[in-house]
């Protein structure tokens, strides 16, 4: 519904998401949600495609990485007759605890996999902040429902897979957080000690329900995302993310007097000064960010000497030079 986040009534973005489904749908099948307004045009884009289902879900946002639930691995073990269901790691130590030995291929050895269903606070926009145009959209009718019904995708996307659902009250988006598999998680402090996420806890606390949550047992801590990136708080997706064990991509810039230079030579700090859940050492692939769009003094010319106050055409025109 948030069309004002997509030029031209976000029919060009649309069109894009469908390029991608028919990328991906021609190798596995695809869900493709939308909101009951756009139900029978979505239907109709997708009514060819054999591999493609569409469902109604109704939700201000379209990042589904951010709105929906983390799916995670656990192993079950069927043990005095009773199924056990834990992390891996959890279930290893709770197990050899027990003198209770399981290999894989064991036949009382089951691997399943469960959401986490998260908080969430529109990036920290429900009694906090949410980009420029905070005020305007937290006073506007309808913004809670709005909040509402991105917080209920999770639950969604988990009942129409059939799959177990954990659900927690910790405050978190998706793209706040990537993991590699075997144990690794690396986010922000920009994003995760913010204080509209989740201010009653320290960060070792939050540290803690990484932990729990996703059945991680090392968090790497970079300072801060891309500069700039304040609507989001420095989500971690923007700045670095696993490819593989061992091996992550890091946003960077090689201009020292670009503000993004500070902010990628903190990562790349961190990143080269520690090891991931099995202590290997990091192999930090760096990729060049594109540099800044300005705009001409022309275009400029009717938002001079308003910058403090939110203006809807200049915040529409921000997103209108995205695809």
């Amino acid at each position: 519904d948030a069309q004002g986040f997509w030029r031209d009534a976000a029919a060009p973005a649309q069109k894009a998401f469908a390029n991608v489904v028919d990328a991906i749908s021609r190798f596995e099948p695809v869900t493709v949600c939308c909101n009951a307004t756009q139900y029978a045009r979505v239907a109709h884009l997708m009514e060819h495609k054999s591999n493609v289902r569409v469902v109604e879900m109704s939700a201000c946002l379209v990042w589904l990485r951010d709105l929906g639930p983390s799916v995670r691995i656990l192993l079950s073990v069927l043990w005095r007759k009773s199924l056990y269901s834990l992390e891996l790691a959890l279930l290893t130590h709770y197990l050899f605890y027990h003198q209770f030995v399981v290999r894989e291929g064991d036949t009382r050895l089951r691997r399943e996999i469960a959401g986490v269903d998260w908080q969430y606070n529109a990036y920290g926009g429900y009694n906090g902040l949410f980009g420029p145009e905070d005020h305007q959209l937290n006073r506007r009718k309808g913004h809670e429902e709005h909040i509402t019904e991105d917080n209920l995708v999770a639950r969604k996307v988990l009942e129409l897979e059939r799959i177990p659902r954990f659900e927690t009250n910790f405050v978190l988006e998706g793209g706040s957080i990537h993991v590699d598999g075997e144990g690794t998680c690396i986010t922000t402090e920009q994003c995760l000690c913010h204080g509209n996420r989740n201010p009653h806890m320290s960060k070792d606390e939050i540290e803690n329900q990484l932990k729990t949550h996703l059945g991680v047992s090392k968090v790497i801590w970079l300072p801060k995302g891309l500069y700039g990136d304040e609507m989001i708080s420095g989500h971690v997706d923007n700045i670095c993310c696993f490819t593989g064990p061992s091996t992550v991509l890091l946003s960077w810039i090689d201009d020292k007097s670009d503000p993004q230079y500070e902010h990628s030579a903190a990562a790349f700090d961190v990143l080269s000064n520690t090891t991931d859940a099995k202590g290997r050492k990091l192999d930090i692939i760096k990729i060049h960010v594109p540099g800044p769009l300005c705009m001409t003094e022309e275009v400029a010319q009717p938002f001079l000497g308003s910058v403090r106050v939110f203006d809807k055409d200049i915040f529409q025109f921000c997103f209108a030079v995205l695809p």
